[in-house]
């Protein structure tokens, strides 16, 4: 006859499905046996078969199931993107030259309306993404701080996020027409020429953020 194994805890148990402990605390009915499956089980958690099942997350778009992490579905994602490049000739990643002393924010020249988890308001869903990454992998962060560029000074340059710990520089390019890709190589440039660390994201990043962004901070913070 095969020995058996307590049912609550899975140490040896000889011919009992409980082991001694816990036949001594079904005595106190503090383990009791299940009508539904006829198992065992802690009186204090409930029986395993009568847990409620967690609910698949929605696409808050269309209703359809999406990842754990997101809230599209990789179809309305994919549209949303169409639409943030169709309604964006460029965005605020352009590089901004001869701003005078008393010129306005150029922050408050596109429109932020996506809020984060962590209270930031973005102006993508994909920097949603970033950012909401960044919080939940406990780096703190800063969210379009204006970059010292001191062999550029006539430049202005806003960084998308930047993470003190380190003094990393993160960037995310989305578009993709030729003025946009002419901006971003500018951009990238002034990066270089003033010595500043630099992790650039694209389009084809942001579904894969735990695979891509962990080496990335590692080569700069080991």
């Amino acid at each position: 006859m095969s020995k058996k194994t307590c049912q609550i805890c899975n140490t040896p148990s000889g011919i009992y499905p409980l082991c001694i402990k816990h036949l001594q605390d079904k005595k106190q009915g503090l383990v009791l046996k299940c009508e539904n499956c006829n198992k065992w089980f802690l009186q204090q958690k409930g029986c395993e078969c009568q847990a409620p099942q967690q609910k698949e997350k929605q696409c808050t778009q269309c209703g359809k199931p999406c990842g754990e992490k997101y809230d599209l579905c990789y179809a309305c994602y994919t549209k949303s993107i169409k639409t943030e490049n169709n309604n964006t000739e460029y965005t605020r990643k352009a590089i901004v030259k001869e701003i005078g002393a008393d010129s306005t924010d150029i922050r408050k020249q596109w429109e932020a309306m996506h809020r984060t988890n962590d209270g930031h308001y973005v102006r993508s869903y994909s920097e949603v993404l970033i950012d909401n990454w960044l919080y939940e992998n406990e780096h703190v962060h800063a969210y379009e701080k204006k970059v010292f560029l001191k062999k550029n000074p006539d430049a202005t340059l806003l960084s998308d996020f930047y993470i003190p710990n380190g003094k990393i520089y993160i960037e995310f390019f989305g578009l993709d027409n030729e003025k946009y890709k002419q901006r971003k190589e500018e951009k990238i440039a002034l990066y270089k020429n003033n010595d500043l660390k630099l992790i650039v994201l694209e389009q084809e990043h942001i579904k894969i953020l735990d695979d891509v962004l962990p080496p990335m901070l590692f080569k700069f913070q080991s």
